[in-house]
């Protein structure tokens, strides 16, 4: 009796090849996203760089002068004085008083009004406070962009 001719059997050969058809594909197709991901990061970490950069020059380009002006007369009150000498238009959030002396600590918030001084002009708050001759008074302006400008000065002696 005789067998049918036996063929030998290559297990698994058409198999294997496709398996690394798709390995390959897939490694392409995953290398191919990862430079996708990567160059979007880079592409948006250089340009928040970019905004900061920018964000940071406008904030230097700030030059406030501030002034504090006693008046003798009334002690229950004294003006601040603030010139924009920047080439653009700076808007204050906040005022701060403080003496030391006296343990007074007082912010005044600008945030809710438009206090926006444009360049070359000047603007005078009244502060509403009985300050003490003799007491050295600091006034900080904030910025909206953070920038604190700042200028100390001692009450004169009331009288002639």
């Amino acid at each position: 009796m005789r067998s049918w001719p036996r063929r030998p059997v290559r297990a698994g050969k058409g198999h294997r090849g496709r398996r690394g058809v798709s390995t390959v594909a897939g490694t392409i197709f995953f290398v191919v996203i990862m430079i996708m991901v990567i160059t979007g990061l880079v592409v948006w970490s250089v340009q928040l760089q970019r905004r900061l950069s920018d964000l940071e020059a406008r904030r230097l380009s700030q030059d406030l002068e501030v002034a504090i002006e006693f008046n003798r007369a009334i002690t229950d009150a004294f003006n601040v004085t603030i010139r924009n000498n920047g080439p653009e238009a700076v808007k204050l959030v906040a005022l701060w008083v403080i003496c030391d002396e006296e343990g007074y600590h007082h912010r005044i918030d600008l945030s809710g009004q438009e206090f926006v001084i444009g360049p070359g002009e000047e603007w005078t708050y009244t502060v509403r406070y009985a300050w003490t001759p003799g007491h050295t008074y600091v006034v900080k302006v904030i910025t909206s962009l953070g920038r604190v400008f700042a200028t100390s000065e001692t009450a004169p002696q009331t009288g002639p």
